[in-house]
């Protein structure tokens, strides 16, 4: 692997891209310039991430990347696989526009641990002018879906996340969507140039590598390359293939990619809890319960 001067820092969260493919064309996402080439994570390609990730010492995988991961047809069934030899959290980053029943039900048994939900946009008209090709109508059934596939389990969790320009600013109204939507947490992340491939974001801020909040998270292409992060699609940076490296191995270093990056730093990603959500769902788990033991 190519090093570089400065701090090393060890990786602990691991981006896995199922697929590049997207069925959205939302105005934030510089997906014209993708340069790397569209596919699928084979079987091959994951069954040597999973036996690096058993290897490892990771905390958190998030399928990600550069696309929607609903995408791919084994999804659930990779999911399944990586929890049998993986302890930590295993979340998805999805617009949910494909979250059928059928598919609900399949995450909730692979034993997902979250469902992070893209909503950019703090109005219905806001979502769908900036996440072109969405409907907040099938959010909503979707998202119900999952919730009634769910049922009593506390798991997977369910958040939604907002990358919008001043997203905080937004905050109470995204809350109040969140809260109709029965979402438990809303995470709001700084918008930025996506490593300089989307204009208007600003100039860098110059963070150091080891104060972002993307310092540990190592990201894997879906043909198995790795890279510093999922924003590298002109695929500039390739540190490698996950053939060649265990992934306690790597360490990240401050790269050009970084350099003019203006991702916001650890301050800068908030998450809340919609409490009134939390508790209906806790009093969903309690009153019967209560009922059965007072017969």
């Amino acid at each position: 692997m190519t090093t570089h001067s400065g701090t090393r820092n060890r990786i602990a969260d691991l981006d896995v891209e199922a697929t590049n493919h997207c069925n959205a064309r939302c105005r934030i996402c510089p997906r014209g310039e993708m340069q790397r080439p569209l596919g699928l994570m084979t079987k091959d390609t994951f069954e040597i991430l999973c036996s690096r990730v058993e290897a490892s010492s990771l905390r958190t995988i998030i399928f990600s990347g550069f696309g929607e991961p609903l995408l791919h047809p084994m999804l659930a069934q990779y999911i399944s696989q990586l929890k049998a030899v993986f302890p930590g959290v295993i979340q998805v980053n999805t617009n949910a526009a494909l979250l059928s029943r059928d598919l609900a039900r399949d995450l909730v048994a692979s034993g997902l641990d979250s469902l992070n939900v893209s909503y950019n946009g703090p109005e219905r008209k806001d979502y769908e002018t900036v996440m072109r090709g969405m409907s907040f109508k099938t959010l909503e059934e979707n998202i119900a879906g999952f919730l009634e596939a769910r049922g009593k389990r506390v798991k997977p969790r369910l958040s939604l996340q907002s990358s919008m320009p001043e997203a905080m600013k937004t905050k109470k109204r995204l809350m109040r969507i969140a809260s109709m939507l029965n979402v438990e947490k809303v995470k709001l992340y700084g918008f930025n140039n996506r490593a300089g491939n989307l204009e208007g974001a600003g100039e860098s801020p110059a963070i150091p590598l080891m104060d972002r909040f993307c310092c540990p998270v190592l990201f894997v292409a879906w043909d198995g390359t790795l890279y510093p992060c999922s924003h590298d699609i002109k695929g500039r940076q390739p540190l490698g293939h996950v053939l060649d490296f265990a992934f306690d191995e790597i360490e990240k270093e401050d790269y050009p990619i970084c350099r003019g990056c203006t991702v916001c730093d650890a301050e800068g990603m908030k998450e809340f809890k919609v409490w009134r959500t939390i508790v209906r769902h806790r009093l969903r788990r309690i009153l019967p319960r209560e009922r059965r033991c007072k017969r």
